[in-house]
């Protein structure tokens, strides 16, 4: 699913704007979108994936819910609308606009693809091939880059009263950092975010990489989920 723009919708801060956002939900499954800050025509050309068996998640349809971000109070609810994906029956992808509850239009463009088995199988016995390959000691001492790739999390803890959390990780290799995005209420986030960590490659090697989860919030600490190191 990509979440294009909305337009005309609901002016819920003082100026005549909003700072929204969007929650898209699929068979129970959340995406959120990041926030445009002072528009009623936000723009956000963001797309989002859920797997899963087809005919459900076509027979469900989308539950989108817009907010309008507040930093001292609760964020407003300004529209939700419910997406038939019926079209989707008769044609792998469409283009749909969608009339919110309160005021306002949600463009999206949605698609389905069959799940690429063969690819994944490819990549497991390119990995494999590559773990068995001797390695040159020379190249041990030159540079090079470690590459990181985070796919995703699950059955993390709830830390909102929500009964979610909005989850991030801190990446740390050789005494450089990363950090990923943020997830948003959700205890199975899926980040599939790519990292580099160029260096010595004999330091690179040895050097323990370390990943810290935290959930994010406004006004607090952030609250530590874990921590591992690989």
């Amino acid at each position: 699913v990509t979440l294009l723009r909305g337009e005309h919708l609901l002016a819920a801060d003082r100026g005549g704007t909003s700072d929204p956002y969007v929650i898209l939900d699929l068979s129970s499954i959340q995406r959120r979108s990041s926030t445009v800050k002072r528009s009623i025509d936000p723009v956000w050309n963001e797309t989002f994936q859920w797997n899963g068996v087809l005919r459900d998640l076509l027979d469900d349809g989308l539950i989108i819910s817009v907010f309008d971000r507040d930093k001292h109070s609760r964020d407003d609810n300004i529209g939700m609308a419910h997406v038939s994906f019926d079209a989707l029956f008769a044609t792998r992808e469409a283009s749909l606009s969608c009339e919110l509850s309160i005021q306002g239009t949600i463009h999206l463009e949605v698609k389905w693809q069959r799940a690429a088995a063969e690819a994944e199988a490819a990549l497991a016995a390119g990995l494999a091939a590559a773990r068995s390959a001797p390695v040159d000691p020379a190249a041990l001492s030159g540079r090079g880059v470690v590459v990181v790739r985070l796919f995703s999390a699950e059955g993390l803890r709830s830390a909102d009263s929500n009964g979610f959390s909005d989850p991030y990780v801190r990446l740390s290799l050789a005494g450089r950092k990363e950090t990923s995005e943020t997830r948003y209420e959700t205890l199975d986030p899926i980040w599939d975010e790519t990292f580099y960590f160029p260096g010595v490659v004999k330091t690179l090697l040895a050097a323990p990489l370390k990943l810290s989860l935290y959930d994010r919030d406004k006004l607090d600490a952030d609250d530590p989920l874990g921590e591992v190191k690989l």
